[in-house]
């Protein structure tokens, strides 16, 4: 809890475009990190899923567009980042970890990535370590990824019925809870749908 609240790594998966320096390595073999460091091919790939995304306006068209590029493997030197980074949830390749919807979707949600540290219930700390995206492409992915969808189908071209569900049937025996028919602008019990 205290290298979090210093803005340290605290063991949670770090997001693509950034790698852990070694602050140091103590007797029993374990390392000790510092704060996130842009990993810069990584970072352009990040950027790249960013652009995509912002310029398709959806994760799955910019996965398509992205489809023969990958996140590059770690060198040797780096082999410890094969466990810690958040693309060893990826299918792993032999030209590199592949680029999916759900990674740009971590990439456009996550605030780490323009050096928005967050943990936990602790204050978000910005300026906790150098941005691996821009800050306004950043802005805009993000806009896109958290934004509502439209309704589709049939809901959108009939109101909703306001008293759905709160109102009961009594032309039968036992009342039952009426269920709204918006398509059909009325409402009506199970029994009467028979």
């Amino acid at each position: 809890r205290q290298r979090a609240e210093r803005g340290e790594w605290a063991g949670e998966p770090v997001p693509a475009g950034f790698i852990l320096p070694v602050v140091e390595r103590r007797p029993d073999g374990r390392f000790v990190f510092g704060k996130y460091q842009p990993y810069p091919p990584h970072a352009e790939m990040a950027v790249a899923c960013l652009e995509a995304l912002v310029r398709h306006r959806g994760f799955v068209a910019a996965a398509r567009v992205l489809a023969g590029r990958y996140f590059p493997l770690f060198p040797p030197e780096l082999d410890y980042m094969d466990r810690r980074s958040g693309l060893h949830y990826c299918v792993k390749t032999p030209g590199g970890y592949r680029i999916t919807p759900n990674v740009i979707r971590t990439l456009a949600t996550d605030p780490r990535m323009v050096g928005v540290w967050t943990w936990s219930d602790s204050d978000p700390i910005p300026g906790n370590h150098p941005a691996a995206v821009p800050m306004d492409l950043w802005l805009q992915a993000h806009e896109i990824a958290t934004a509502t969808a439209k309704p589709r189908g049939k809901a959108t071209r009939f109101e909703p019925l306001e008293w759905g569900g709160l109102l009961y049937c009594s032309r039968h025996q036992e009342p039952r809870r009426l269920a709204a028919q918006s398509a059909r602008s009325r409402y009506c019990c199970q029994r009467d749908r028979e």
